[in-house]
């Protein structure tokens, strides 16, 4: 039985279970009552990527962005664009492959602005480039963990450097923070279990930096969320 669009009758009917029985595992789960955890259910659509889902599931994706811009630590997005305001040159260090997407992603939208900025992927160009920077250059490294050795080696090369880096990670303690200028914990836990959750609040960060940079008073801090929101998802459909 496809769980989807099912009532609640439906499920514990399925389930053998009483709707007590199907409330208490809702409560487990972190879920506010058992309709909130039907309606996880109804949501458990699996596209193979987030613009897909905006295409033929907008209300399922604007309610999970909606939550996950929920949990962006604004002061932490805004202290990222001051280092970025104060750069002349911006190097953007990706490791994996999700996080090239995103260093792709980072990359246009802060040439946009203006910024000059090179991606690196190959972090044995790092010896080479510490030759050739100083204290107007901008390190920013996007990584799931920090925990790659590679990795770990090149940020405390950098760190010797008049150069300034800004981590983003969705490992809240990982060993680049003390290598690092500043570090930016992004949440990245699932929500309702579609594919696209663990790098979508990064593509949120980028958007809040975005929607930062295009104000005219950049140091406040974001009032409306879901203008942010229906930003992402235009972005989404396009």
């Amino acid at each position: 039985m496809n769980l989807q669009n099912k009532s609640l009758n439906d499920v514990v009917t399925y389930l053998n279970i009483s709707r007590q029985s199907f409330l208490r595992i809702a409560k487990k789960l972190n879920y506010i009552d058992s309709n909130e955890f039907l309606l996880a259910i109804n949501q458990q659509v699996m596209f193979s990527d987030i613009k897909s889902t905006a295409q033929l599931s907008p209300d399922v994706l604007q309610q999970n962005i909606h939550r996950i811009v929920d949990n962006l630590d604004q002061k932490q997005i805004k202290t990222v664009v001051n280092y970025l305001q104060i750069s002349q040159r911006i190097f953007i260090i990706s490791t994996g492959k999700a996080q090239k997407n995103q260093s792709e992603v980072l990359a246009y939208t802060l040439q946009k602005h203006g910024y000059y900025v090179v991606q690196i992927y190959d972090l044995f160009e790092i010896n080479e480039i510490c030759q050739h920077i100083d204290s107007n250059d901008l390190f920013l490294v996007l990584t799931r963990t920090g925990t790659s050795v590679e990795l770990m080696t090149a940020v405390r090369l950098l760190s010797q450097t008049a150069a300034k880096v800004v981590t983003i990670t969705s490992l809240r303690s990982n060993p680049l923070s003390s290598w690092s200028d500043f570090t930016m914990y992004v949440e990245t836990r699932r929500i309702d279990g579609n594919v696209y959750e663990l790098n979508a609040m990064f593509y949120c960060v980028f958007g809040s930096i975005d929607f930062y940079l295009l104000s005219d008073q950049p140091t406040d801090l974001i009032t409306n969320k879901y203008g942010l929101t229906k930003i992402r998802l235009v972005d989404c459909k396009n």
